[in-house]
Formats: structure tokens, sequence, C-alpha cells
């Protein structure tokens, strides 16, 4: 169950909108409706939406948020201080392009060995299970006799 920094209502969501990290290492997290009143507050072109949306942040914060760390975080995000800092930079998209090519290349490469060596593995799996079976019973003969 998680509570949102903002309304501080609980709501159950698998992967939440983060507002901030605090320096614990706690996630502050947001419930649908105060991600998207954020989302409009903080949208490029102005609008009275986007008004109505900065005012409604204003008065949660000052009657309902209890966290000085998370009033801080959020009045910086509307005043346009902090950036989206998750988006990544041109460099790290190039780099993440060619990670996932190098990843690609290497799955295909291991789908293509485990067909070819896929005969040869069940062969001697076989085998091998074959001997275990025939030492396991002249193991029991042996013990039973002797």
């Amino acid at each position: 169950m998680n509570t949102c920094a903002i309304c501080r209502n609980r709501f159950e969501a698998e992967s939440p909108a983060i507002l901030f990290i605090s320096r614990y290492g706690t996630r502050r997290v947001l419930c649908a409706e105060c991600e998207a009143l954020l989302d409009t507050a903080t949208a490029v072109e102005e609008s009275l939406q986007k008004k109505e949306a900065i005012e409604k942040l204003d008065h949660l914060a000052a009657t309902v948020m209890k966290d000085p760390e998370a009033i801080e975080t959020l009045g910086a995000i509307i005043a346009g201080e902090i950036e989206n800092e998750d988006a990544p930079t041109p460099e790290e998209e190039e780099e993440m392009a060619a990670v996932l090519e190098e990843v690609a290349k290497e799955e295909e490469e291991a789908a293509r060995l485990a067909e070819g060596s896929k005969g040869k593995g069940d062969l001697f799996s076989y085998i091998l299970l074959g001997a275990f079976g025939l030492a396991l019973v002249f193991f029991v003969l042996w013990f039973y006799f002797f």
C-alpha cells in the first residue's frame, strides 16, 4: 500500500510515479490524481487548467502535506527549478541504443548455439541417465545378495 506524498491518500499501484527519493532512500510516490495535477501544472503551454492545477497543488502543500522535504521539492518542480532529471541526454540515448543492439546480437548468438548443440546435449543426457540407472541396479543387487 502506497501513500501519496501530496494528498496523503493511500492507494494501490504496481509502479507509481515518484515525486522524489528522500535523503534516506525512501521513495515519495504520487497517486494517479496528483500525478495528473503535477503533469498539468508543469505543462509547457500556459492555460487556465495549468493555473488551476498550480493553485490546487499550492493549497494541498499548505494544508495537507506534512513532509517539509516533499513541500520544498514540489515547490521547486512547480517553479521550474527542477527539470525532468530522468530524461536521457542524446549521448545516453546513443549509448543505450548501442547496448541494446549488443544485447540483441548476444541473444541471437545464444539462440543459434542452443539450436546447434540441442541434439548432442540430449544424447549425452540419455547416456548419463542410463549409466546412472545401470550403476543403481548393480548397487541394489550387490547390496541385496552380498
